[in-house]
């Protein structure tokens, strides 16, 4: 293989893109690991007050109890649509 001026350029230049493309991923990737905290997406005004919600833990529970709701027929299911909306309507327009 001849070594010319066009297969050096050639070399250097994919070189080049080479670190190019390395050094934006590694920028790619700090920024997509580094998270912002709560105080910082406020100020940015990417997040509101009323948006942010904290997470705390929850009393254990068994969770598998009975749903009697599970097991209504569509015909008890309609009976209290129809129930609820005579109600709602009578609440409505009786004050």
């Amino acid at each position: 293989m001849e070594i010319t001026l066009a297969t050096c350029l050639r070399f250097v230049y994919s070189i080049r893109s080479y670190i190019a493309t390395e050094c934006w991923l590694y920028v790619i990737v700090t920024q997509l690991s580094f998270r912002p905290t709560v105080d910082e997406l406020k100020e940015r005004k990417i997040i509101k007050f009323s948006d942010y919600y904290e997470v705390t833990e929850a009393l254990s529970y068994d969770r598998r109890a009975d749903k009697p709701w599970t097991r209504l027929s569509a015909k008890d299911k309609a009976g209290f649509l129809l129930t609820f909306h005579i109600t709602f309507h009578f609440r409505m327009y009786d004050a």
